[in-house]
């Protein structure tokens, strides 16, 4: 756990200087993160992760990314 958000954000920052300068191992180069929702804490995981190196893909169009398709459903419980 980081002191601020401003110090988060300089860590992530750093790791993506980092992945641009040393690339991901061939192994995990798909990797696929998926962010629920639209209150507060999906906006600030969106936050933070628009700091790293990513393309937003249409979950349709993944498997034009790998010969492994995985899929998910997501439900909400409350």
């Amino acid at each position: 756990m980081y002191i601020s958000l401003v110090v988060d954000k300089a860590v992530v920052i750093a790791e993506d200087e980092e992945i641009d300068t040393l690339k991901l191992p061939p192994r995990i180069c798909l990797i696929v993160f998926v962010i629920t929702g639209s209150e507060n804490v999906s906006q600030g995981a969106q936050e933070i992760f628009r700091l790293l190196p990513h393309t937003f893909v249409n979950p349709r169009r993944i498997s034009k990314f790998s010969k492994v398709v995985f899929s998910f459903l997501l439900h909400t419980n409350h």
